[in-house]
């Protein structure tokens, strides 16, 4: 099994599903993976960013759309006295 490092697999995913040009000059505080790995299972687990720019990462939020009737999903994560 090859690992990859969760930052190279959310660029490749804003390349390939979002098609942002230049997101490999997109820059980022924090990326990782949340939950437990589990090898007897193909589920991916999800992946958490933060965002060194606002600009960029609204423009991944915006992008979002693009992603209607894939298997994929793009959410901010917000504490819940924001979202309540």
């Amino acid at each position: 099994m090859q690992k990859y490092q969760a930052s190279e697999v959310l660029v490749g995913f804003m390349k390939n599903e979002l098609n942002i040009d230049k997101a490999d000059t997109f820059e980022f505080q924090r990326v990782h993976r949340i939950g437990k790995r589990n090898l007897s299972q193909d589920k991916l687990r999800k992946i958490i960013a933060r965002f060194l720019r606002y600009p960029e990462r609204e423009r991944v939020m915006s992008s979002a759309r693009k992603l209607k009737g894939k298997s994929f999903a793009i959410l901010a994560d917000l504490p819940k006295e924001i979202v309540e």
